[in-house]
């Protein structure tokens, strides 16, 4: 281990071990100010690993470890999102029916997709969970990370993915609707107080929701998504799910291939 060691690195040691093809690994991070600078794969037995033979339980091991840092870090914002906000625009959307019913059809549209949401969020916090149970009862428990597990990670972190892109589309897609609810209400002449005060309120929430700042905000979201190996961003949304799905995971994948072959694969030190 030493003999990897450069100057001022420390060394670290993960607590559990990579399982691959009934044989046992162990993980050498090599870490100066911080920062990771290489790692070394051992044999069960404390031996270097042969290079060519420790490309696989180090893939496994960096490939999990990217997935449970974006849980805890892209993750965890993800599923503390103020998703209350659904609830309380469909709210204002069914007392909005009080004072013009022109634009019933827009409002059941607006609710249906909100409550699609607001579903789709919360099998985010499902899907955050469930990650956490399997690293808690089969990683840290039994200290050992295998296939399965890895296969399993990687399968909630798909859905997690297919989820998110899918929610910034149909809040991108409201816009239009967004904005005529808005015309047809702003249009509206009341004498009623309480009814004007309703008018208000719709008023600040639409404009605020078909504004440049908050769609852009969405639309920036996308380009993590969209964006290729050779840096072009290209849309994969269609009406047909399972087309798009196969677009998203398909370019998600080639991107973490090609990070690890050109960019990872280069800090083992085997």
């Amino acid at each position: 281990m030493k003999k990897h060691k450069k100057f001022l690195e420390t060394i670290d040691k993960t607590n559990y071990l990579i399982a691959y093809k009934d044989k046992y690994y162990s993980v050498i991070g090599y870490f100066k100010f911080g920062q990771t600078k290489g790692y070394l794969i051992l044999n069960k037995d404390g031996s270097v690993c042969a290079r060519q033979q420790s490309i696989q339980p180090f893939k496994m091991f960096m490939v999990f470890n990217s997935y449970m840092l974006s849980f805890s870090t892209v993750g965890l914002e993800e599923i503390n999102k103020p998703t209350g906000a659904f609830q309380d625009t469909i709210n204002l959307l069914q007392n909005s029916l009080t004072i013009n019913q022109r634009i019933k059809d827009k409002v059941t549209h607006v609710i249906s997709v909100l409550e699609k949401l607001d579903k789709g969020f919360n099998r985010l916090r499902e899907i955050y969970e469930e990650v956490k149970r399997v690293f808690n009862n089969e990683v840290k428990a039994r200290s050992i990370l295998d296939e399965e597990i890895v296969n399993r990670i990687s399968d909630l972190m798909t859905e997690f993915t297919e989820r998110q892109y899918e929610h910034l589309y149909l809040q991108i897609g409201l816009k239009e609707t967004y904005a005529s609810i808005l015309n047809e209400i702003s249009n509206k002449d009341s004498k009623d107080n309480q009814e004007k005060k309703q008018i208000k309120e719709m008023q600040k929430l639409l404009r605020y929701l078909v504004e440049d700042e908050y769609q852009n905000n969405l639309k920036n979201s996308l380009i993590d998504f969209e964006t290729n190996i050779h840096g072009k961003q290209v849309s994969f949304f269609t009406e047909n799910h399972e087309q798009w799905k196969e677009k998203l995971n398909s370019n998600s994948h080639e991107k973490m291939e090609n990070d690890f072959n050109n960019d990872i694969l280069n800090m083992l030190r085997n």
